[in-house]
């Protein structure tokens, strides 16, 4: 019976049970097409690479989903483009998605000189854009250019505050604190706001060391053992993926593995394992301890991370793409 009603219940509403219920199909809401600027080549590239395929699946799943509800089920075109990790080729590529492309919206540039290039063009055309990855510092204030990451000033906040939970969490009693960050993009910003980010969380006495290393390092070992030397228990990094790379290597070599690690950048970029290697990387990152990449670790289990992992991967199964 109950099947029956339901199967009644259906007719009726796609009007054949009778006549009188039947209408015409009511119009199919224009696509909405946006564009896709990122670094699918050039020194950020695997941020971009990265992104290409979760962008691809976030739209994909959006239109086998009805589409946006909001404008009657409109279904999502995206456009995508190389900007080369250059920030000219970024603002170049923007002004012709929005004038030959008519798009309505662009996701990118993601990285900093890139939003700061693009973002007076977003207002001058009216078409907003949305970048995450890069940190914008500007005194300018824009309309149209949103920027999706941490704002500057709550870097330290996050940084600090990750791992201050984290001592309470696993009730781990730190007394010194190091910060290293790389010298060039947020990096000198992150120095500035650590100590302060420090003394509000009750750990301003505890930081020991808060320095730079060099963008075009190729050897972290010496940073290593000065920062083992300092007896840090809690180690900050603000370093991208190339350099996590490299400090994880350097803190292998060196037997130095600090009771809690929080990474700001790169530590959160797959390449970082993979660049590791299983077995070092079950060493450094993959230790309960090391908050980023240890989120995708196996024995450390983050549900909502875990569930999207899942239905990624059947995702790139079926595309037939590399994991």
């Amino acid at each position: 019976m109950k099947r029956f009603v339901l199967l009644c219940i259906a007719l009726f509403l796609t009007g054949t049970i009778t006549g009188s219920c039947k209408k015409a199909a009511p119009p199919e809401a224009e696509p909405v097409k946006i564009g896709v600027i990122l670094p699918l080549s050039g020194p950020a590239a695997t941020y971009g690479i990265d992104a290409k395929s979760g962008i691809e699946f976030a739209i994909e799943q959006i239109n086998e989903e009805g589409g946006i509800k909001s404008l009657g089920g409109a279904r999502m075109k995206h456009v995508m483009v190389d900007d080369k990790t250059q920030a000219a080729t970024g603002v170049s590529e923007f002004e012709r998605l929005v004038t030959v492309e008519k798009v309505v919206a662009c996701l990118g540039p993601m990285i900093s000189a890139g939003m700061k290039a693009a973002f007076p063009y977003a207002d001058r055309y009216k078409v907003p854009i949305f970048s995450g990855i890069g940190i914008l510092v500007s005194k300018e204030s824009y309309e149209y250019g949103r920027n999706m990451q941490v704002m500057p000033s709550d870097i330290g906040d996050f940084i600090i505050g990750g791992g201050a939970s984290l001592m309470e969490e696993f009730n781990i009693p730190i007394e010194k604190v190091a910060h290293i960050a790389y010298d060039i993009s947020a990096g000198p910003l992150q120095k500035r706001i650590i100590p302060k980010s420090a003394t509000k969380y009750g750990l301003g006495d505890k930081l020991v060391l808060n320095e730079l290393v060099s963008a075009k390092s190729d050897d972290l070992k010496p940073v290593a053992l000065k920062v083992k030397a300092s007896g840090a228990q809690m180690v900050l990094t603000g370093l991208p993926h190339k350099l996590i790379i490299l400090w994880c290597k350097a803190c292998y070599a060196v037997n130095y593995f600090p009771l809690i690690s929080v990474g700001w950048s790169g530590t959160t970029d797959v390449a970082v394992w993979r660049g590791l290697g299983d077995k070092m990387a079950e060493e450094t990152i993959g230790r309960p301890g090391w908050i980023g990449l240890a989120y995708w670790h196996k024995d450390l289990p983050y549900k909502p991370l875990q569930d999207f992992i899942k239905s990624y991967k059947e995702w790139v199964k079926k595309k037939e793409l590399p994991e």
